[in-house]
């Protein structure tokens, strides 16, 4: 069964539009929809860069999260501040390197388009 795609047009706000002429004009892109294609995925790297550099501070405090999820399913997670800001950083991390595998995934798709 196939995808059936819908068509939009949409309005592209004059500021972007000039820029996006600047780019076309110096040969950097083919046309506006490479332009956007591009775009979106440096927003999508940005985010990934982000996301990145957040995992590597809660690493540089924790050192391995593996470790520490080891230590957390075994120990449990305790009852003073510290054990819970040590799970909810974790969970954090968690949380963190799943959006970078889903924005890893977008930018591929992105780049095979």
């Amino acid at each position: 069964m196939g995808v059936n795609w819908l068509t939009v047009t949409v309005p592209i706000p004059r500021k972007i539009a000039d820029v996006m002429k600047l780019f076309i004009e110096a040969g950097i892109v083919k046309g506006e929809g490479e332009f956007i294609k591009i775009s979106a995925m440096e927003y999508v790297r940005s985010i990934i860069r982000r996301y990145r550099s957040l995992c590597s501070s809660l690493e540089r405090r924790y050192g391995s999260f593996d470790d520490l999820e080891k230590g957390l399913l075994k120990e449990g997670f305790g009852d003073t501040l510290e054990e819970h800001r040590k799970y909810d950083d974790y969970k954090t991390w968690k949380e963190l390197r799943g959006a970078i595998e889903e924005y890893e995934g977008i930018c591929s798709r992105l780049e095979k388009s």
